[in-house]
């Protein structure tokens, strides 16, 4: 990376050196007073305090894989870096650590670009997803959240949801099992499919239950559709 002085298309000082592949995304903002920058080689993401001569950088509190897009925003007067991989996280660029549970989407996608600003005066992250769709998170919601698992945006949950994609009825009146002998509970509902957590309520952990009971297995609130074997 390499910082530049525009009014005379200069390079300032050497470049910034502590990614190990290339980087693939970058952004720039302000802590307080000071110049900060954010950048992703795709597994590690780092703070720089650009004020620091020679700028110094620190990693990220595990920010999980793939990351490709990162951007600075700010929500309530506090300043905020954004990650987007498999998911959207955003950190206290002081600390390092994250805030709250992560922005989930629902589904297995991976976060192309990020974009923070303001609707209807809310601060908000707009998410573009590599499959076909685009999402938005209402930032203040997620700070009033903090560490608790998300509240609900619908108004109820279906007693019962068909995966369209492969016909199997998931019966959500019964107690959600793995087939660990885990035990889930149902999240949220949001217009697509339901949204389940482990049990006790772990909100890093959240799927779509259609990837749940892929990856981990619900069989005993499944039906499988006709003429198809279970999924396991």
């Amino acid at each position: 990376m390499r910082l530049w002085d525009l009014r005379y298309r200069q390079p300032i000082g050497r470049p910034l050196t502590g990614h190990t592949k290339a980087v693939s995304s970058v952004a720039w903002g302000r802590v307080g007073r000071r110049s900060v920058a954010i950048s992703s080689d795709g597994d590690t993401v780092l703070l720089w305090d650009l004020e620091a001569s020679p700028p110094t950088a620190r990693p990220l509190d595990d920010p999980g894989g793939d990351i490709r897009a990162v951007a600075f925003t700010t929500v309530g007067g506090r300043p905020f870096a954004v990650t987007g991989g498999k998911d959207v996280r955003w950190w206290d660029p002081r600390t390092g650590h994250p805030v709250g549970p992560p922005l989930f989407d629902g589904r297995d996608t991976f976060i192309s670009s990020l974009a923070c600003g303001t609707l209807h005066g809310r601060p908000t992250v707009l998410a573009a997803i590599y499959s076909d769709h685009v999402r938005v998170w209402d930032l203040d919601e997620h700070n009033r959240i903090g560490p608790n698992p998300p509240e609900q945006y619908a108004d109820e949950t279906p007693t019962h949801w068909t995966d369209p994609a492969t016909g199997d009825v998931y019966d959500l009146t019964e107690p959600l099992f793995d087939d660990n002998g885990g035990l889930w509970t149902v999240l949220d509902y949001d217009g697509i499919e339901p949204i389940v957590c482990e049990f006790p309520l772990n909100p890093r952990v959240t799927f779509g239950i259609a990837d749940a009971h892929h990856e981990f297995g619900l069989s005993s609130v499944v039906t499988p559709a006709r003429h198809r074997r279970p999924s396991r």
